[in-house]
């Protein structure tokens, strides 16, 4: 990571200490991140919980990686919270990665709603 990128990593972190060599990421967007976190997760074969409604990436990103998707709906009326008595006993034990957003509003719903997510 160049100089300038170690000065601002150290200039936007409020309370959280971060080595800006191995511990920081520069992406040109949060979803190019979350498309190849898969293949660090997931190998062909493998099953991934993925919430619907939500950003098209975590269903791409697994397909990308060779994995299947569970989808799990997510509701208004508990909150948009997943609804894991929803999913079947050996699919939550198969699974290698629970993919969760804080939909529909992002992190504000998380503060509005009491830090739920």
């Amino acid at each position: 990571m160049s100089s300038g990128h170690r000065r601002v990593v150290r200039q936007t972190t409020v309370g959280v200490k971060l080595d800006p060599d191995t511990e920081v990421l520069p992406l040109i967007g949060a979803k190019e991140g979350i498309g190849h976190a898969a293949f660090c997760f997931l190998d062909p074969g493998d099953i991934a919980l993925v919430p619907d409604p939500a950003y098209p990436v975590y269903g791409v990103g697994t397909m990308f990686a060779g994995a299947e998707s569970h989808i799990m709906p997510l509701y208004e009326r508990n909150g948009w919270l997943p609804e894991l008595d929803a999913i079947p006993a050996d699919v939550a034990r198969a699974a290698k990665v629970m993919w969760l957003n804080d939909y529909p509003i992002h992190c504000h719903h998380c503060h509005r709603h009491g830090g739920r997510l």
